[in-house]
């Protein structure tokens, strides 16, 4: 019963929070009037290209654009 009511608590903080993510101009996130910082420039690209695609599936030559090209084996 406690773990439920310390759930319910943080679910009811985070549904008071704004989020506002600025897709024009430069890419950024706000929560709350506050810039979200990125420790990690590609991280922060690949979230914009996953907002911009809504979520949706990323091709192989999306992600070269991010980070370059990978050499992926398949397991056999």
């Amino acid at each position: 019963m406690k773990g439920e009511k310390r759930m319910y608590s943080e679910l009811t903080k985070m549904e008071e929070k704004r989020i506002v993510i600025r897709t024009f101009g430069y890419f950024d996130i706000f929560v709350d009037g506050e810039t979200i910082p990125f420790s990690c420039k590609k991280a922060k690209e690949l979230l914009a290209l996953l907002v911009d695609r809504r979520g949706g599936f990323v091709t192989t030559g999306m992600r070269s654009v991010i980070y370059g090209r990978m050499n992926v084996q398949k397991k056999e």
